[in-house]
C-alpha cells in the first residue's frame, strides 16, 4: 500500500529530475517589451518625420557662433581707434573707425568732428599729415586738428 505509493512517487520524482539534469540548457524566452510606434505622416508630403530630422552638426554652429563674435569684436575694436583726413566738403574731419570702404557703399568709419581748416590752405607737408589715415587714440588725433587750427602744425 502506502510504502508502495510513496516509493512510486520518490521514484517519479527522481525521473523528472534526471530528465532535467539531461536536458540541453535553452535560454528561457524574454518577454518583449511593448513598442510604442509613433504614427508616421504619409511619404511625399514634405513633412519630416520624427526620425528624419535634421540636425545642425556641432562643429557648424560652433564655428559661427566663434565667426560671430570675432565679427563683433573686431567692430568694438575698430570704433575704439580714431583718424584724420578730409570730408567730401574739403575740410579736415577726424573720423572715428578705419579708413576702409565696403562694397554697397558700406563704410567702417565716420565722423565726430568738422574742423574750419579747408584742406586748401594745408601746406604739402600738413596735407600729407593728414590724408596719411594713421590710426590714433582721440586725443591724439583731437591734439593734431587743435595744432592745426591755431597754427602750430609745422608747414615744413
Amino acid at each position: 500500500g502506502a510504502a508502495t505509493q510513496a516509493g512510486a512517487a520518490a521514484l517519479r520524482v527522481e525521473d523528472v529530475r534526471r530528465a532535467l539534469d539531461d536536458a540541453p540548457a535553452e535560454a528561457a524566452p524574454r518577454p518583449r517589451a511593448a513598442q510604442v510606434r509613433r504614427p508616421q505622416p504619409p511619404r511625399g508630403t514634405g513633412i519630416p518625420s520624427p526620425r528624419r530630422r535634421r540636425r545642425l552638426p556641432t562643429g557648424w554652429v560652433l564655428g559661427a557662433l566663434v565667426a560671430v563674435m570675432l565679427l563683433a569684436a573686431g567692430y568694438l575694436a575698430s570704433q575704439a581707434v580714431y583718424f584724420v583726413g578730409t570730408g567730401t566738403d574739403g575740410f579736415v574731419r577726424i573720423y572715428r573707425g578705419v579708413p576702409v570702404s565696403l562694397p554697397a557703399g558700406l563704410d567702417l568709419y565716420q565722423s565726430v568732428y568738422v574742423s574750419g581748416v579747408s584742406t586748401a590752405q594745408l601746406s604739402p607737408s600738413q596735407s600729407r599729415t593728414i590724408t596719411g589715415h594713421r590710426l590714433r587714440a582721440r586725443s591724439d588725433a583731437d591734439d593734431l586738428v587743435r595744432q592745426l587750427e591755431t597754427g602750430r602744425l609745422g608747414s615744413r
